[in-house]
């Protein structure tokens, strides 16, 4: 049957031409698919931990500037997942791993799969890390004496983040994260809210003159550098797409590509909310640390609030960087399957010691590790797509492809820029300069 094989090879791949009301997934579990607003609910969850409150002191390279990086971040994404899609197959899992073993074989699928389990350690790890700084920030409100034993750095490391990490283990699917993700916005959002009513009650007080106080751009180069790193680690989904479209109800490539525009542009907004607010309480002071931490009236009760529902936001957006990397592993032994509890709550744990580990070792491999997984997301969000479908079609849609090399040489020119960033940044860590 090689005569039946090509034929269905050819169906296959010219999938990518059907339109965009064609469907994906033959629903064969209709009644349990969730709607494209839920979709957008969980996967909010995973791009925005709490990246809001890190913004303004990035925005001290001007906030003209931010808008600027946010908006090319972000259609530079859009046209990547654009032609990702486009390489999507029917009723099939449509990730990067599966997708490259399809195209390259099984034994080098090896590749996507540690870009993957890189790119999310590197995020559970950053998210641990911020965890532990809040816990401790917020234990600070209390007597030594009084809360000896919970201000135990041992104590919070370990026992809260593995406690705050078990919904990540208890989930099959990522579609059935939906109350936690509901949750974890809702959290993200009253965050917002006290941060806006902080910025308010500051310039009510002190009041500040625009025209002198406010920077609308600059050109230090490695302040950009740090304002595409967050934009693209909020703006790449992909994998979490790839995941939940099984689920999606009556899932269609104009559908996904429209959830993913929406989940942008929100990620964007809700980025520059927590930027401008922050940013227009400060003005030129510098603060490289989460925002929440620059008050001086400690005692405020929205700024209490803020940072509570900021911790658990964070806690919450961690699972979904648990889960990921969970069944990256897996992948890399068995196609992963919701019905291996046990062999899931295990990787999981697994996940969660390294991420200790690696937070446990201090600065230098937690660098190590970000850098790492800086090119990892680089090259899943901007190359990968591509390739794939260069592979695929060749020039057979010379559109499309002139696109995927008009991307690649975009995202090569920006890779070496951050190359320069960021490796010069480690080199110089290791230095001790």
């Amino acid at each position: 049957m090689i005569g039946g094989d090509l034929l269905y090879k050819d169906f296959k791949y010219n999938g990518g031409s059907n339109d965009g009301s064609t469907l994906l997934y033959s629903n064969k579990n209709e009644e349990n698919s969730i709607s494209l607003a839920t979709c957008v609910v969980i996967i909010l969850n995973s791009a925005l931990v709490d990246d809001p409150f890190f913004v303004p002191g990035q925005m001290l390279s001007g906030f003209m500037l931010t808008i600027f990086v946010g908006v090319f971040v972000l259609i530079l994404t859009q046209l990547s997942f654009h032609i990702f899609v486009k390489t999507w197959a029917f009723n099939q899992l449509n990730s990067h791993v599966s997708i490259w073993q399809s195209l390259y074989g099984k034994y080098s699928s090896v590749i996507p799969k540690a870009l993957l389990l890189l790119a999310f350690i590197s995020n559970s790890s950053v998210s641990v890390r911020d965890n532990v700084d809040q816990f401790h920030d917020l234990f600070s409100y209390f007597s030594p004496d009084s809360v000896k034993i919970v201000n135990n750095d041992w104590l919070i490391k370990y026992l809260f983040t593995f406690i705050l990490t078990i919904p990540a283990l208890l989930h099959p699917r990522l579609g059935k994260m939906k109350i936690m993700c509901a949750v974890a916005l809702t959290l993200l959002l009253i965050s917002l809210l006290c941060e806006a009513v902080l910025m308010f009650k500051t310039i009510k007080v002190d009041s500040f003159d625009p025209q002198k106080q406010i920077r609308y751009w600059s050109t230090d180069f490695r302040m950009m550098n740090a304002l595409f790193d967050t934009f693209n680690t909020v703006y790449f989904s992909h994998p979490f797409v790839a995941l939940i479209s099984d689920d999606l109800y009556k899932a269609t490539r104009s559908k996904i590509t429209k959830m993913t525009w929406i989940i942008s542009i929100c990620s964007f907004l809700l980025l520059l909310s927590g930027g401008f607010f922050g940013y227009f309480t400060f003005f030129d002071s510098s603060i490289d640390d989460n925002i929440l931490f620059g008050y001086s009236n400690t005692k405020d009760p929205f700024l209490i609030i803020a940072k509570i529902c900021c911790l658990l936001k964070t806690a919450l957006a961690n699972n979904m960087f648990v889960f990921i990397a969970t069944v990256s592993v897996l992948g890399i032994f068995t196609q992963y399957n919701e019905k291996l509890t046990i062999l899931r709550i295990f990787v999981g744990i697994v996940i969660w010691t390294l991420v200790m580990f690696i937070n446990y070792s201090g600065t230098g491999l937690m660098k190590l590790v970000d850098l790492l997984g800086g090119y990892s997301f680089m090259l899943l969000a901007y190359f990968l797509p591509s390739i794939f479908f260069l592979s695929m079609y060749k020039f057979k849609y010379p559109g499309w492809s002139i696109l995927c090399i008009g991307v690649l040489l975009v995202s090569s020119v920006i890779l070496g820029w951050a190359s320069y960033c960021n490796v010069g940044s480690y080199i110089k860590y290791l230095k001790g300069e």
